[in-house]
């Protein structure tokens, strides 16, 4: 099967949310596809966006649509769906992803998690709407299991559905919808996460982490030393720990991976995760 992009704009999801996304068709027909959610990191958007602003145009090779390739190579048989971030801010030369449609957070799209933000929700209305924009494939769309994966700022999505996956599991009146959405998800990849707060890049919470482990999602944990072991911000490599640490303690598969360990903490290298990453590596 030929690799299809298509783009759709404003998808709407829960009450006025509305986010644009990307859809990749899969590489190879299979009875067995999944449906595979990414959220990016800060920088990518869609490439001509990029291309109009000086500090995205140098990372062009790492937009969206690029990266939606790379993720299809390594998953062909996967329905691919790239989650636009509602809100970019431009700071200091930089351009910001800021995912306020699944992350409460401030203007620099640092978050600030809790119980319960109504993400779950709003991604499942998502792929809901999508489900008749494309109805070719609407059945796979809410039926398929699902695989979430986030790359640096991206990740802090994947953080709140955390909090959000333990709320549900102490909520007594969980609607029947919903249950059936949770289990689907199989697979969760945090791609060298990162954001620009000081604290909450990992989830450290054992509370948390004992719900997640409940789950029995296979879990992925890719990082480089850019992230990890830059001395000017250690609580990530402190907080990555004790998130990989505390999951393997408690019986989670859960896969670590540490690219370039014996190279410069460089950004060039936190993008080329994305192209290094692979659905079999080796843990560590």
């Amino acid at each position: 099967m030929t690799l299809k992009i298509k783009q759709f704009t404003n998808v709407s999801g829960f009450l006025q949310r509305k986010n644009d996304i990307l859809y990749n068709s899969p590489l190879l027909t299979s009875a067995t596809s999944r449906i595979l959610i990414f959220f990016g990191g800060d920088t990518q958007d869609f490439s001509e966006n990029m291309s109009k602003h000086r500090d995205s145009r140098r990372y062009q090779e790492w937009s969206l649509e690029n990266t939606s390739k790379l993720i299809a190579e390594r998953f062909p048989k996967n329905h691919i769906f790239i989650i636009r971030p509602v809100r970019r801010k431009i700071f200091s030369n930089a351009v910001l992803n800021c995912y306020d449609n699944f992350v409460p957070g401030n203007e620099f799209g640092a978050p600030n998690f809790c119980q319960n933000f109504n993400s779950l929700l709003h991604l499942k209305l998502l792929l809901q709407s999508l489900s008749i924009q494309i109805p070719t494939v609407s059945t796979e769309i809410m039926s398929d299991d699902l695989v979430f994966m986030g790359f640096s700022k991206g990740c802090v999505v994947l953080n709140q559905f955390l909090h959000e996956f333990n709320f549900y599991q102490n909520k007594l009146d969980v609607d029947n919808e919903m249950k059936k959405f949770i289990l689907r998800i199989k697979e969760m990849w945090w791609l060298d996460g990162g954001h620009p707060g000081k604290k909450d890049t990992w989830i450290t919470d054992e509370t948390i982490l004992k719900s997640f482990v409940k789950m029995g999602i296979d879990i992925h944990v890719h990082v480089t030393p850019y992230e990890v072991r830059d001395d000017n911000r250690p609580w990530i490599r402190f907080e990555e720990e004790v998130f990989t640490d505390t999951l393997r303690k408690k019986g989670a598969n859960i896969q670590r991976f540490l690219h370039f360990e014996n190279q410069p903490c460089k950004l060039e290298n936190h993008f080329r995760v994305l192209r290094e990453f692979s659905p079999v590596s080796h843990s560590n």
